[in-house]
């Protein structure tokens, strides 16, 4: 019963995803649909929530209790659900990001061709992560000319890390000013991943980051400036995105 209704609500996650990438795939996400997103995405958050609930269930069983039927639900338990395996490619998780043991995660629906097809079409179409880093790219007051966020931002974080080198350099005991001064120096590195683009783009080509380096500032932008009307319904789209990804590794 619970495998089912995993399966149940599989297929509506499913249907909020395609509706939320319809929404998404467009030039210019017209403002008055963020609201709709939103309330899509809420409804995606509560059933993972649910499903992740239900696993509470399963364990009421012993290991031996579950393989006594295990062999009925083949080829649709857990990793092997066609379902469970769509979402991950319409949420935007690529072939080469797999963990060793997935990457050939087809090979369980050769026998299917409807199920093959609705595989390779899922791994053709804009994933929701490639809309949303479209959609973080066009976060208004990022270009230089403008308002130029990004280089007040880089302007702010120079300072500080001025600020905390002299402090530092103030401490009589050479060994705390050693730690300081060393701390100092690991947060400007953490900060040179985050303003050089190279950087960037070397960890994303080594699967540590996703998004674009465009797509990044518009997020921290986004993040930084919650509170201001403009940004809010954004911050919450990000949040419920963060939700989602934390949800789905639980129940992984």
């Amino acid at each position: 019963v619970t495998h089912q209704a995993y399966e149940l609500w599989f297929k509506q996650i499913i249907f909020e995803v395609d509706s939320v990438r319809a929404l998404l795939d467009v030039e210019g996400l017209d403002e008055s649909h963020t609201m709709e997103i939103l309330k899509r995405l809420n409804r995606i958050v509560l059933i993972l929530k649910l499903l992740v609930d239900q696993v509470m269930i399963l364990e009421t069983m012993t290991p031996l209790d579950f393989m006594d039927f295990r062999n009925y639900l083949r080829p649709a338990s857990g990793f092997q659900s066609l379902q469970f395996r769509l979402l991950e490619n319409k949420l935007g998780l690529k072939q080469a990001l797999r963990v060793k043991y997935n990457q050939n995660y087809q090979t369980v629906f050769g026998d299917d061709p409807e199920a093959m097809e609705a595989l390779h079409k899922s791994e053709s179409e804009p994933a929701l992560l490639a809309l949303i880093e479209r959609w973080l790219e066009r976060t208004p007051g990022l270009n230089t000319h403008g308002f130029n966020f990004w280089g007040k931002f880089q302007m702010v974080v120079d300072k500080m890390l001025a600020e905390d080198i002299e402090e530092a350099m103030k401490e009589p005991n050479e060994g705390v000013r050693r730690h300081r001064l060393q701390d100092t120096e690991n947060r400007r590195e953490i900060y040179r991943s985050i303003f050089d683009p190279a950087v960037h783009d070397a960890l994303r080509s080594r699967g540590e980051r996703r998004l674009s380096h465009r797509a990044l500032q518009g997020a921290i932008m986004i993040t930084f400036y919650r509170d201001e009307p403009r940004f809010s319904q954004p911050h919450q789209l990000l949040v419920l995105l963060m939700d989602m990804d934390s949800l789905i590794t639980k129940w992984r």
